[in-house]
């Protein structure tokens, strides 16, 4: 029998076939278990790298850059160490473990998502370059630090300290909290749950005043809220103060009202204080405050003033246009409210009036 021809035998073995010159026969389940494992083995990459002194390996040596699906490095013992590639990468299915008392310092660190990255308890993590996380299984319980920029855009937990000497920016979460809630102008305690979780911030332009409104879900150790406003958004003036409510686990609305808004765009940003005297800053949010429109009900007409050229819109409060038109010359416009009585919402721009038509 040619070992070439594909018999009705081969079919039923499928690839589990053994050939001696031209005898044929199926493996048994025994056999395709030792085989698949052979197999396995010889194909598999996977390696562990383990610390086992200051400064030295075990026999596999150094880890390499990047860390594939598999590979495992555990770092148990205190040292610094300097023998790793500028970029140390550890890739979807690969394993970091910084055990307590191990101590590393690299270049720059990238974890894809699904990599797996542990900083234990007493474990120290420097970083000469950047540090880029995507991956959601990220936790730190010792310290890590970043001399350069922290990019994170996945979610890191635990209960540790990180120290960012550079920039900090990303989409992903600190224990839950988006980045950019977080005050990385000092060393970040994880233990420590920050305290004001705020839910929205937003200003609007009406009645000729700004209205800033914000929610917090929950408040610790909350002293005030600072309401401050900027023209171009990097110099700040302080324009009031709210009370916080200290401690709370429900929602809490906070209102203020800038009645003398400047013209044009304005930015305006809440700090929040704690009794302790830390404070943090919330992002900050634009309005355009456009020229003044006002509306009255008199003698069954709408009177609208405003200056002359200006585009308006009157609403419904189910949002359907009832009316519109340009301010004339005069500076006013006249209307006859065929459509009925109500509440009614003028809108020229980004500024709004309420009237009332009886």
């Amino acid at each position: 029998m040619s070992p070439y021809n594909i018999n009705e035998k081969d079919m039923i073995c499928s690839s589990f076939v053994y050939r001696f010159g031209d005898s044929v026969r199926c493996l048994d389940k025994a056999e395709k278990l030792l085989l698949m494992l052979m197999l396995l083995a010889f194909s598999s990459s996977a390696t562990t790298y383990t610390t086992i002194s200051t400064g030295t390996w075990d026999a596999n040596g150094a880890p390499p850059s990047p860390l594939l699906s598999g590979d495992v490095v555990n770092v148990n013992h205190d040292g610094v160490y300097f023998d790793w590639p500028n970029t140390v990468t550890i890739q979807s299915g690969a394993t970091f473990n910084i055990n307590n008392g191990g101590n590393i310092q690299l270049m720059n660190l990238v974890i894809d998502d699904g990599g797996i990255m542990t900083l234990g308890a007493g474990g120290i993590l420097r970083s000469v370059g950047s540090i880029t996380n995507n991956s959601d299984h990220v936790v730190i319980d010792g310290e890590l630090t970043d001399n350069s920029s922290f990019v994170n855009n996945g979610a890191i937990t635990g209960s540790g300290t990180i120290t960012v000497s550079g920039s900090a920016s990303g989409s992903g979460t600190v224990n839950g909290t988006n980045m950019d809630d977080v005050d990385w102008s000092e060393e970040v305690d994880m233990s420590e749950p920050l305290p004001v979780t705020l839910v929205f911030l937003r200003a609007k332009f009406q009645n000729d005043q700004v209205v800033i409104e914000w929610l917090t879900s929950s408040e610790t150790n909350n002293n005030y809220f600072s309401i401050e406003r900027s023209k171009s958004g990097d110099d700040w003036e302080v324009i009031g103060e709210l009370a916080g409510s200290g401690n709370s686990n429900s929602n809490r609305s906070y209102m203020y009202i800038d009645r003398q808004p400047q013209k044009g765009r304005i930015y305006y940003r809440i700090k929040q204080t704690d009794f302790d005297g830390k404070f943090e800053y919330f992002d900050a949010v634009k309005v355009n405050v456009g020229a003044s429109i006002h509306a009255v009900f008199a003698n069954s007409l709408i009177q609208i003033t405003g200056e002359p050229g200006t585009h308006w819109l009157l609403f419904d409060l189910q949002g359907h246009v009832k009316q519109s038109g340009i301010i004339a010359h005069s500076g006013m416009a006249i209307l006859n409210p065929t459509f009925g009585s109500g509440l009614f919402v003028l809108k020229s721009g980004e500024s709004t009036y309420k009237v009332s038509v009886r």
